[in-house]
């Protein structure tokens, strides 16, 4: 068994365009710090769409402190919209980290 940590970002409206022509640049530095490219989940017709950006990815091998780090370096338009949700395989929660009140919630 490996140890995977999974890893959720949401963001602020704003902060989280998937659109293909106008490809946010933030989100593209999320990308590469994650090492992954994100989707753009396209909701049903006549149905509500999802109104904050989500990434949802996971790491081997995970340093916690020095994601956080680059998150915040990340020049958001509202930072105070920005979480992360962190879960380790040995955890049955996901902690909380709220960007801009350096509080974590478990």
């Amino acid at each position: 068994m490996s140890y995977v940590t999974n890893v959720i970002i949401l963001t602020g409206l704003e902060d989280g365009n998937l659109d293909e022509f106008e490809r946010d640049p933030k989100i593209e530095k999320l990308e590469k710090l994650c090492e992954v490219n994100f989707l753009k989940a396209e909701a049903p017709m006549n149905t509500k769409a999802i109104e904050r950006g989500v990434f949802v990815t996971a790491f081997r091998f995970f340093d916690r402190e020095k994601f956080i780090n680059q998150v915040k370096s990340i020049d958001w338009e509202y930072p105070e919209c920005v979480q992360i949700l962190i879960n380790d395989h040995d955890m049955e929660l996901f902690d909380v980290i709220n960007l801009t009140h350096n509080t974590e919630e478990t």
